[in-house]
């Protein structure tokens, strides 16, 4: 008989054998609800795709374990079992009893609550400019690569630090010397993938700052004593030049006005011995900020929460 005769006729075989399948009262159907009394998987899509090839992945693999449009061995459907037919990172009976279709890779478990989470950075950690940060995350069930983006505000815009990491679960991440301004609503998500490329999962960290500049005194709360020196010290982290000049400036008044600091610049640049005003009550809504600049072009800026001058 002609090859291409005998091809059409196995193919249609095969159709026939298996559209018992699609059927509510079918012999292979009634089979996997023997199988299976509890599942909540009720379609023809268990089995079958919407369209295309008369049987999906899983439909297939009891197919080459002896299944049929009329009938399904128990064999059949336990030998299956510990597949991961649709590659979606869940095994048949992982899905089947999820309720989720174990031959469309779309369609799987949700991850254990908990098991997928960013360890690093944590919330409200400050994260230095100008440094290597190691971005930690604990391992997604399934996953075979990972996406890493970033956010610093907040999470309405997300930029990409790395994609297609496999194989671990940390990646390093330079940041950049070319932030100016503290950041404080930054945010680091983390995409899990499995082998087809559809999405797992999302962890996200909590809010962190990325800081290029941090005052360490006067603290937010603190009081400061009027007429007399107040030695203002901060933390300089990695900065696009190295800094020529520092500005302090103060506010009384929750920074409706600044004015100049008088003082005394330390040689190391990482402290000024201000003059504090006197002031004639007591203010409680007094800031300080210190800008450093390199060649007249501001490269860091930061300022302190409120403290109270009395």
């Amino acid at each position: 008989m002609n090859k291409k005769i005998v091809s059409i006729l196995v193919a249609l075989i095969f159709i026939m054998g298996f559209a018992g399948i699609a059927l509510a009262n079918s012999g292979a159907y009634n089979d996997f609800l023997a199988q299976y009394p509890t599942t909540t998987l009720t379609s023809c899509t268990t089995c079958h795709p919407p369209s295309g090839p008369p049987t999906n992945p899983y439909g297939s693999a009891l197919v080459a374990q002896g299944g049929t449009g009329g009938a399904i061995p128990a064999a059949a459907f336990t030998a299956v079992e510990p597949l991961d037919s649709d590659g979606d990172g869940s095994t048949n009976i992982e899905e089947i009893n999820a309720g989720t279709l174990p031959g469309d890779p779309t369609s799987f478990p949700p991850p254990p609550g908990g098991a997928f989470e960013v360890t690093a950075p944590a919330a409200g950690e400050s994260v230095p400019t100008g440094q290597d940060y190691s971005i930690t995350w604990t391992e997604q069930a399934g996953a075979a690569s990972y996406k890493v983006k970033l956010s610093t505000d907040g999470g309405q815009t997300w930029s990409t630090l790395a994609t297609g990491l496999s194989g671990t679960t940390t990646t390093t991440w330079a940041v950049p010397t070319t932030i100016k301004k503290n950041i404080n609503k930054a945010i680091v998500k983390v995409i899990a993938f499995n082998s087809n490329n559809v999405k797992l999962g999302v962890a996200k960290s909590g809010t962190f700052s990325i800081d290029v500049l941090t005052i360490t005194a006067p603290a937010a709360g603190a009081i400061v004593p009027q007429g007399l020196p107040y030695t203002i010290t901060w933390v300089t982290n990695g900065t696009a030049a190295a800094p020529d000049q520092v500005i302090v400036k103060y506010t009384l008044n929750n920074g409706n006005t600044w004015k100049t600091a008088q003082g005394t610049l330390a040689l190391d640049f990482l402290s000024f011995s201000w003059d504090v005003p006197a002031v004639s009550k007591t203010k409680n809504k007094a800031k300080v900020k210190v800008i450093l600049k390199a060649a007249g072009q501001t490269v860091g800026k930061a300022v302190t929460g409120k403290f109270t001058v009395q």
